[in-house]
């Protein structure tokens, strides 16, 4: 408890229960630039907030991320996202998934960054299947983690691509 102000950096983390608990004021910490593989979820937070999770790789998880009671004002962008399901509990007031549309290069070798990269072991997540007709690096559209619930990632990652059917004779 009172975990506030850590750094956990650099970490790979694999075959836990829970990767990383973030527990009743558990605040102000940045995770930053982990791997988390075959665990059933990598990051639950709970009672905490103001945290900072960033660039981290989560695939082969049973969840992306866990959210819970009373973990607000979280910050949770340009991470990547590969897992089964994408969010455990999702029990919460608000948190942010995404800053603004920011240059530098993102999670996934984009050119900008935003929110996170949402895909799942079959292919079929957000972010793989989203449309990019701009080919900014970020889905047309919000992604709604959870249906009828305010976890909105805004600026979703998606790998640049265009989806407009190409003409005949045309590149």
């Amino acid at each position: 408890h009172y975990t506030v102000n850590n750094k956990i950096i650099d970490n790979e983390i694999f075959s836990q229960e829970k990767g990383i608990w973030l527990w009743t004021n558990a605040d102000n910490n940045l995770i930053e630039n982990n791997v988390f593989t075959s665990n059933e979820v990598p990051i639950l937070i709970h009672y905490s907030e103001a945290n900072i999770i960033s660039a981290n790789i989560a695939a082969d998880n049973d969840y992306s991320f866990g959210i819970g009671v009373n973990a607000t004002n979280n910050l949770i962008y340009n991470n990547y996202f590969n897992n089964t399901n994408d969010l455990y509990y999702g029990m919460t007031d608000y948190n942010n998934w995404n800053i603004s549309k920011t240059e530098g290069n993102n999670i996934v070798g984009g050119d900008f960054i935003g929110g996170n990269y949402w895909a799942n072991p079959g292919g079929t997540g957000f972010s793989e299947t989203c449309d990019d007709l701009n080919s900014d690096g970020f889905c047309d559209m919000i992604y709604r983690i959870e249906e009828n619930k305010d976890n909105i990632d805004f600026l979703p990652l998606t790998m640049l691509r265009q989806t407009a059917e190409c003409k005949d004779g045309d590149d």
